[in-house]
């Protein structure tokens, strides 16, 4: 009678003891959750599906990190994630959509002043920068600042006042800023649908569909054109310290991210729903523009036609970029490939070899 007692004790012990093991441990558990905080250079758009999807998908969860996209946007200039990302401590990770204010950062020449920060990575290969004009319009950037309109006059460009890749494109074509027809516009198409202007300074991903929505038959023309204004978009940036000390973290933030980005790949239609998730944009974004935007990006996460270097940041377009634009700043401070880009986030998910595969 008493061995039976024991044993049904000792069964009761042995499941309870089994049961607890496969439980969260409470404070233990949390503890090895990291929170990280990352900056977005603009409103949480389909931009920034890859990061909405693991989110919603619980890809971070997966690697152990609790992450919280923070928005940018009209009430941050998109240029300045990265200077919070240098100067707030719980950031660990800001997303630019271009490089100029990272590049600007760097290149201050008393060491003390620079952000110290660094691109790990970039989700779009191509920039959604440059001109939108009308279908009926000029057909090429080359058109647009070396010809006239049909009865002679310049085109009417209108751009943001800090748009000064402008003055790169007159140098490239050989003609003087003071030629052309500018007029100062602001970030929305309002110009452009009015007929104000006859190239509108913008993104393809935003005020594209506003032409779209209007019915007005337009073409993009992208700085890619001109060799040297090439650049990156959704660029992966985090302070030296964060390399330093909290590398895995951002290993696994970044596997997780390209989980992401395949997510979105494979179901743009679920990818832009999350968009309107509260964690990301929000239910004020619209699903219809999300998933006109994120089915338009898709081939940007190609890297050389493929997917197999996902995430890749390619040195020469970087350097290639920097130099066209420090040389327009009158800046000579030209940062070197290793003070822009550390690989060894990406060389830990790709290999050691990941350049010569990639390149």
């Amino acid at each position: 009678m008493l061995s039976k007692s024991r044993n049904i004790f000792l069964a009761f012990v042995f499941s309870v003891v089994a049961l607890s093991a496969c439980q969260p441990q409470g404070g233990n558990q949390n503890e090895q959750i990291e929170k990280v905080v990352v900056q977005a250079s603009w409103l949480p758009n389909a931009e920034f599906s890859f990061v909405c999807s693991a989110i919603v998908e619980g890809y971070y969860e997966e690697e152990g990190l609790d992450v919280e996209l923070r928005a940018g946007g009209p009430a941050i200039s998109f240029a300045r994630s990265s200077t919070i990302l240098a100067q707030e401590e719980e950031v660990y990770i800001s997303i630019e959509s271009v490089l100029t204010e990272f590049i600007e950062g760097r290149a201050k020449p008393n060491l003390d002043e620079q952000l110290r920060v660094k691109a790990i990575g970039a989700f779009w290969q191509d920039n959604p920068l440059g001109f939108l004009v009308r279908e009926d319009g000029a057909s090429s950037l080359e058109d647009l600042f070396t010809k006239t309109r049909p009865s002679g006059t310049p085109w009417t460009i209108g751009a943001t006042p800090d748009a000064v890749l402008i003055e790169a494109i007159t140098d490239y074509y050989g003609i003087s800023y003071d030629d052309l027809d500018m007029v100062t516009t602001s970030y929305d198409a309002t110009p452009f649908l009015l007929g104000e202007v006859d190239a509108l300074w913008s993104f393809w991903t935003t005020q594209a569909y506003e032409a779209e929505l209007a019915g007005i038959p337009y073409r993009f023309l992208s700085l890619s054109e001109i060799p040297g204004l090439a650049q990156p978009a959704m660029i992966v940036l985090t302070r030296e310290d964060i390399l330093q000390e909290k590398q895995d973290v951002l290993v696994r933030w970044f596997r997780a991210s390209l989980q992401g980005a395949t997510f979105t790949l494979n179901n743009p239609e679920a990818a832009a729903r999350y968009i309107l998730d509260e964690r990301c944009g929000g239910p004020d974004f619209d699903y219809t523009q999300e998933l006109w935007m994120i089915e338009k990006s898709l081939p940007l996460f190609e890297y050389n036609n493929s997917l197999d270097c996902m995430g890749y940041i390619d040195p020469a377009t970087v350097m290639s970029w920097t130099e066209t634009y420090l040389d327009i700043a009158g800046n000579p401070n030209i940062p070197s490939i290793e003070t822009l880009i550390d690989f060894s986030i990406l060389e830990e998910i790709y290999g050691p070899d990941l350049q010569s595969k990639c390149r």
